[in-house]
């Protein structure tokens, strides 16, 4: 008390204000902590909260997997303790650990289901398995392409390569958005291809319709279009045109006459090469028309060409075929001009290659890669028309291939 009757009033009145002041500070910092505890977890200990959750085997590889630690983000986000089981119960689940006071679990449990509707959608696609080798492209480079464009996460079946499967499955995961956008781009590619083997079966079938054509005729005994082989020495019109006669077709002898006097402005016809409209690496199906060896072969690339070929030749036969041969056309070495194939009753076009002593022409056919050696009484003028598609015949040869031993 000695100590406190030394001070003067002022040191006294300054003791008593601090003192004042050091309590009131701590009543607030008290106040406040004791609010917060109650916000935390009224009526409970602050990280006595555990909520357990089974998911699915496909949920916990999408929290998991890939560059996406979604769960490592729900946790910074929300201050909750997530831990996801090693163990499977027996339909596949694993068990989902968080841990926290009340607010960190209710929105951590919040934020894991916002993903799960979101984020988490999974489909499954069983296509044809030709169909399946064009999605995933050479090297897995195009299904790349579609996972990276719609953000997709993109697996596929894979099988042996001596597999006879005939379909094989895809599966996208990813928000619905991008699962949608992946499924446009490969059912987009899938279409593309049954349009290609359907146009390929068609065109297939045309040209088996041909051969059962000339089966017929021979089985009925029918003479076969041979005078092509060996030059026709009397040059009578009437000897090589199937025509009907001038009585029954007046017109078609006017036409034949006019189509004939238009040759010298239609045999030089430049007509451009077929549509190289794909890229570098891309795989594309193709027909193998004519072959002479591994090393030297023609093609034809399958698609609206095929079908618009298909219908040049029908088109071609039937105009060809009531046709009238006046006189002997003037062929000169690389005119385009109708011609029939040997026995074939149908007509295509071939490039004069050259006009030999005996009065045959040497024929190349520029949409089939053949050649054939025809008298010229034999061969008609090319309809302007009729040069308006690309020539289809593609040379070849397949790289780095010789002969064995050579």
């Amino acid at each position: 008390m000695a100590g406190w009757s030394s001070l003067s009033t002022r040191q006294k009145v300054a003791l008593a204000l601090g003192v004042s002041a050091g309590a009131a500070v701590l009543c607030i910092c008290y106040a406040k902590y004791r609010s917060g505890r109650a916000l935390a977890a009224p009526g409970s200990k602050e990280d006595d909260h555990e909520l357990r959750l089974k998911i699915p085997r496909n949920v916990v590889r999408r929290l998991l997997g890939g560059g996406d630690d979604v769960i490592g983000q729900l946790s910074k986000q929300t201050a909750a303790h997530m831990e996801v089981s090693q163990l499977t119960d027996s339909d596949g689940h694993s068990e989902l650990t968080i841990r926290g006071n009340h607010n960190q679990v209710h929105r951590a449990q919040e934020l894991l289901s916002t993903f799960l509707q979101n984020d988490n959608m999974l489909v499954e696609l069983h296509l044809p398995a030709q169909s399946v080798s064009r999605i995933i492209g050479q090297g897995g480079q195009r299904i790349r392409d579609i996972s990276r464009t719609s953000g997709a996460k993109i697996q596929y079946e894979r099988q042996p390569e001596n597999s006879f499967c005939l379909s094989r499955c895809i599966t996208i995961t990813g928000s619905r958005e991008q699962v949608e956008a992946a499924k446009v781009f490969i059912q987009k590619l899938a279409e593309d291809e049954a349009s290609i083997l359907k146009r390929a079966a068609d065109s297939s079938k045309f040209r088996a319709h041909r051969k059962e054509i000339i089966a017929t005729k021979k089985r009925d005994r029918q003479p076969p279009y041979e005078e092509c082989s060996t030059p026709n020495t009397d040059h009578s019109p009437d000897s090589f045109h199937t025509a009907d006669s001038p009585e029954e077709r007046p017109a078609e002898g006017a036409e034949a006459q006019n189509m004939s006097d238009n040759t010298s402005s239609i045999c030089k016809f430049e007509v451009p090469s077929p549509d190289f409209n794909f890229h570098a690496g891309e795989y594309v199906d193709v027909c193998v028309s004519a072959s002479e060896n591994p090393e030297h072969f023609w093609i034809q690339i399958l698609g609206s060409r095929s079908s618009q070929l298909d219908k040049l030749t029908l088109e071609m036969s039937d105009f060809y075929q009531k046709q009238k041969q006046d006189k002997i056309p003037e062929i000169r070495v690389g005119d385009i001009v109708a011609a029939r194939f040997r026995d074939d009753n149908f007509w295509y076009r071939a490039e004069v290659l050259n006009v030999l002593e005996n009065g045959s022409v040497d024929l190349y056919y520029v949409d089939y890669g053949d050649n054939w050696v025809c008298p010229k009484e034999n061969l008609f003028p090319l309809r302007s028309d009729f040069l308006s598609l690309p020539f289809q015949a593609v040379e070849c040869g397949l790289a780095n291939i010789s002969p064995n031993g050579g």
